[in-house]
């Protein structure tokens, strides 16, 4: 078949191009900007970059290439004519899109990895912390056997692209699409369990319970992916009997991107707790009730160590030594303002050095 050979781009092609571009280019900004404000609250925090934050870093560039890597193959395809493409840039575009699925694999394994690596730091109990490597395991193998797939597709790799090679042998599109629905399938589930494993530990929390509710949905962002990963997989079954396969390739590239960037999206959020509760404050939605906060404080014991959230580098053990410390001066002092002198207290301002002076624990 010649080179030159024409093959027909219909205007669906063309809408689901711009589709393409229209939605996930803003995705791919917000995903980036919550990445980088989660690195400079860290960075400015003190807090040493983890395994966590790695591997987010890493699974946001592999996204940012996945993405450029579709963008060229959807651009080779549709800006040359708006009637037609060749045989010749069918295989570069083909070329791309096999790169473009191993680059996706490996780069929604790291972004899946580091929330998992997240929930590490606040999980103790031993089976958990078992369970979260297992799913860590569970996450590269997928990863690593869905590239190998891919990359076996043809023998020789070659006659994916070009099917004129003698002698060759490649797997049907139903095996094609089996395999893309199994691997999705995985990602969906482990969205869904590490979208609800914050729920292991945050009953624990003796925190305000809005609080606890906003964590709830920071961390429960991720399921926002699993609706992206539930419409591709519907997609692809689609696609081994599309009459027009072109223009829902270029559907299934959009919900792959979309798939990705929320996913850096929804594992960066939970960074920005503290944030979103002082932009909640300035219009004045509270997070916290003090008195009960104090309280909650007092009792519990102090070799008790429950982590505050999945935003907050201490336990309640140190912030309860930091927080008595502080009140105990400051229940003095309002004792001292508000008791008159018929009960014979002092006006504020008399012993003040008696007042200031912090309370031994």
């Amino acid at each position: 078949m010649a080179e030159t050979t024409e093959i027909p781009v219909s205007e669906h092609v063309h809408h689901a191009a711009d589709v393409f571009v229209g939605v996930t280019t803003p995705l791919l900004a917000l995903s980036f900007a919550t990445l980088t404000a989660r690195l400079v609250l860290r960075l400015r925090s003190g807090s040493p970059i983890g395994w966590d934050d790695g591997l987010i870093i890493v699974g946001s560039l592999l996204a940012a290439v996945d993405w450029a890597l579709q963008l060229t193959a959807i651009a080779l395809c549709t800006l040359s004519s708006r009637s037609f493409t060749t045989i010749a840039v069918m295989r570069q575009a083909i070329i791309l899109g096999i790169a473009t699925a191993v680059v996706w694999s490996f780069a929604v394994a790291c972004i899946k990895i580091s929330v998992a690596c997240l929930l590490l730091r606040f999980q103790h109990r031993v089976a958990l912390k078992v369970f979260l490597y297992v799913l860590i395991g569970v996450l590269a193998l997928s990863a690593a056997s869905y590239s190998l797939f891919v990359l076996l597709l043809c023998r020789p790799l070659a006659a994916a692209w070009n099917p004129s090679i003698p002698q060759a042998k490649c797997v049907g599109a139903n095996t094609f699409s089996i395999v893309s629905i199994i691997s999705s399938s995985i990602h969906i589930i482990t969205d869904v369990i590490l979208s609800l494993f914050p729920v292991t530990f945050l009953y624990m929390l003796r925190r305000p319970t809005l609080e606890k509710v906003c964590i709830s949905i920071l961390m429960g962002m991720g399921l926002t992916a699993s609706a992206a990963s539930i419409i591709k997989v519907i997609l692809v079954t689609k696609w081994v009997h599309a009459t027009d396969s072109l223009s829902l390739g270029y559907s299934i590239s959009t919900w792959t991107c979309v798939e990705m960037f929320l996913g850096i999206t929804a594992a960066c959020l939970p960074s920005l707790k503290s944030t979103l509760q002082r932009s909640l404050a300035y219009f004045g939605i509270g997070f916290r009730d003090p008195q009960s906060f104090a309280q909650s404080i007092y009792e519990i014991s102090p070799s008790t160590e429950i982590p505050l959230g999945p935003m907050s580098g201490t336990s309640i053990k140190a912030t309860q030594q930091r927080f008595i410390g502080t009140t105990s001066s400051t229940d003095s002092t309002t004792t001292n303002r508000y008791q008159g002198p018929e009960n014979g207290g002092k006006e504020l301002g008399q012993n003040s050095s008696e007042m200031d002076r912090p309370h031994a624990v």
